[in-house]
């Protein structure tokens, strides 16, 4: 054989061996292509099911909601969900589903099946839907966007009067007043020039210490009883205070 023919030879072969060391055996490399194609098909939208590095178990298995006896809340396990790889973890990929989430076929939304809780993939995002009313201060689910609740819903609960303090202001007393949560923005706004209508304020720099200002509450309709008792509670006299922080607040008098 001639010099030039075993050159060639040794040459091919030491690139076939340069390509086994860098990516492995065709099998190895073709599975490893195969599944980061998965995750990318799953990731896409309405995920059903991942599979990366044996997880594919522990990550739908692992369906309780922890509840944080501190601050009284039932909250997603993020111990564990800190532990799963970047492809898994919902901070970085906005559609994969939560764990403890399945996905419902019939009606578009992945469901907890624990506690029933359920969110929708919108615009690329997660999402708790305006039709969707969820109980304030029961649960903490990061990774999951709320969107505010439609207008209608908002029912007058009941009614606060708030005495007018010496140096108070109109501005002042306003930035106390609450939006409730998930209440648009817009709702709110609208509230306060009704406030301003209902207690028949015609110039808002003029107000007199002792002036009582009236006050809607209002209450999600779907909201439970208890949230609704609650909220009549606060049909007593209240006057405008700061803590000790200096944040404007109200303040019951008893």
């Amino acid at each position: 054989m001639k010099r030039s023919a075993l050159f060639t030879i040794a040459a091919l072969s030491f690139a076939v061996a340069i390509s086994l060391f860098v990516s492995g055996p065709p099998e190895q490399a073709q599975t490893a292509q195969a599944q980061q194609q998965r995750i990318k098909q799953d990731a896409q939208g309405r995920v059903k099911i991942v599979s990366v590095s044996g997880y594919t178990v522990d990550y739908f298995e692992n369906t309780a909601l922890i509840y944080d006896e501190q601050q009284h809340v039932f909250r997603l396990d993020y111990g564990f969900i800190n532990k799963l790889p970047q492809e898994l973890h919902p901070a970085y990929n906005r559609t994969v589903q939560l764990p403890g989430f399945v996905y419902d076929e019939e009606n578009g939304r992945f469901i907890h099946r624990e506690s029933g809780l359920w969110y929708i993939v919108k615009n690329g995002r997660r999402m708790f839907p305006a039709e969707y009313y969820t109980e304030p201060g029961k649960y903490d689910i990061s990774y999951v966007e709320m969107e505010n609740r439609p207008d209608d819903v908002w029912v007058h609960a009941s009614t606060t009067e708030i005495v007018v303090q010496p140096g108070d202001s109109l501005v002042w007393i306003g930035s106390a007043l609450p939006q409730q949560y998930r209440m648009s923005m817009s709702f709110w706004l609208a509230e306060r020039g009704r406030f301003l209508e209902r207690n028949n304020i015609k110039n808002p720099d003029l107000i007199s210490p002792g002036q009582v200002l009236i006050y809607y509450n209002y209450v999600d309709r779907e909201a439970p009883e208890e949230i609704f008792e609650y909220v009549r509670s606060f049909a007593g006299r209240f006057y405008a205070g700061r803590d000790r922080f200096g944040y404007a607040q109200l303040v019951r008098i008893e």
